[in-house]
């Protein structure tokens, strides 16, 4: 019996690792250039229309995709789904369209980088052990935000409003994000 010396390319939930690089970077790229791309949409057309399109589009292409690795619809946990679908999609997209007009990108950008924050927070309220390097993060994190979106207040493109707005984007996604298991 030979043995095969060679080792077995690094896996990630069982798929191989350059694949899930692959897919990160397309994610990346798709949503670094969401902010940008619906900015211009929303100047030409209503934010819930865009909204609408975005998700029916997106919404098709994962159902199809997810249906046909699966073999259909999944038998349990549909309520939840469409629940943080609501937050997620509606919620967040919708009304961080609706802020797009009165926000520049940035500050959609920045109001946006507060989430993974605000849940980590979240977890540790939930009993979650955080390590101090997290908690340092978190106040780091929290510092620049606060910083950068006061440094924007000023410039012209940004209103009290649209950041209001915004701020209800990132609630809804914050929820969705909690909610999801």
């Amino acid at each position: 019996m030979q043995s095969d010396s060679r080792s077995a390319a690094p896996a990630f939930h069982g798929r191989p690792m350059i694949r899930f690089a692959v897919l990160a970077a397309v994610w990346a790229t798709l949503w670094s250039g969401a902010f940008a791309a619906t900015k211009i949409a929303v100047s030409q057309s209503a934010p819930m229309t865009v909204v609408a399109i975005r998700c029916t589009v997106a919404g098709a292409l994962m159902v199809a995709l997810s249906w046909r690795a699966t073999g259909g619809p999944p038998k349990k946990g549909l309520g939840g789904l469409i629940i943080v679908g609501v937050l997620n999609n509606t919620g967040y997209l919708g009304l961080i369209a609706a802020a797009l007009p009165h926000v520049s990108v940035g500050m959609a950008a920045i109001l946006t980088s507060t989430i993974p924050i605000v849940v980590l927070v979240i977890s540790a309220l939930q009993g979650e052990q955080l390590r101090m390097v997290q908690w340092a993060g978190c106040v780091i994190g929290f510092v620049g935000v606060t910083g950068s979106a006061l440094t924007r207040l000023g410039s012209g493109d940004t209103t009290g409003g649209g950041i209001a707005i915004g701020s209800a984007a990132v609630a809804c996604l914050i929820a969705g994000t909690v909610l999801t298991p």
